[in-house]
């Protein structure tokens, strides 16, 4: 089983196996060896995956794939580096990978793969969510150290033109509560002067009927 690291280290690899049997005068035809490649991807599912056993290149061949698919190395540094639009992006190109690999194998149904690997998909949904969650919160708190940097570091002549903006706000709102007190006011006015004459028409009609 080849680890899924980087494609680098997979030729390294390639190459010491070669140098390895040319070194005991083995063929690969006399060995008929097969191998696999192992991949983790605990961010998305949990867990690794394997490729179906393949010959040597195309086992390489698989490795280069994932890693493409795949963009970078651990969960670790997916998360700290990645938003979680670019993790699903990777997720669906993994996915389409994998399904790939084992169809063209002929060792599995495209359908079958296809259930397992949106099974373990959802099964570790509350991880990737948590993740995400502190993601966001990290994301938050780069932009208000990016604010609070940007304010100590702004020129006296933004600052005071700042400080306007916020002072020129304020008054805005003073202004619309005055307004809004103005019209109240006068609602008030009006509901007394039409209780006044209503008062007055009773009264003169209690009159007239005495």
């Amino acid at each position: 089983v080849l680890e899924g690291g980087s494609v680098g280290i997979a030729d390294s690899m390639r190459q010491a196996f070669l140098a390895a049997l040319q070194e005991h005068k083995i063929s690969m035809d006399d060995i008929q060896a097969t191998f696999a490649g192992q991949f983790p991807l605990g961010y998305w599912i949990g867990r690794s995956l394997v490729t179906p056993e393949l010959g040597l290149e195309e086992c390489l061949a698989a490795s280069r794939a994932v890693n493409a698919a795949r963009r970078v190395g651990n969960h670790t540094y997916l998360i700290n580096h990645a938003g979680p639009a670019e993790l699903s992006a990777a997720w669906r190109r993994l996915r389409e990978v994998f399904i790939d690999l084992w169809t063209q194998s002929g060792r599995k149904e495209s359908s079958d793969v296809e259930k397992r690997l949106d099974d373990l998909y959802a099964a570790h949904y509350p991880h990737r969510q948590r993740q995400e969650e502190r993601w966001n919160s990290r994301q938050m708190e780069r932009e208000d150290r990016a604010a609070r940097l940007a304010r100590r570091s702004g020129r006296p002549a933004q600052r005071q033109t700042e400080r306007a903006g916020v002072q020129s706000h304020r008054f805005r709102r003073v202004e619309m509560l005055l307004a809004r007190w103005s019209r109240r006011d006068r609602r008030f006015d009006l509901l007394r002067q039409r209780n006044e004459r209503a008062e007055q028409r009773r009264l003169a009609d209690l009159a007239r009927a005495s």
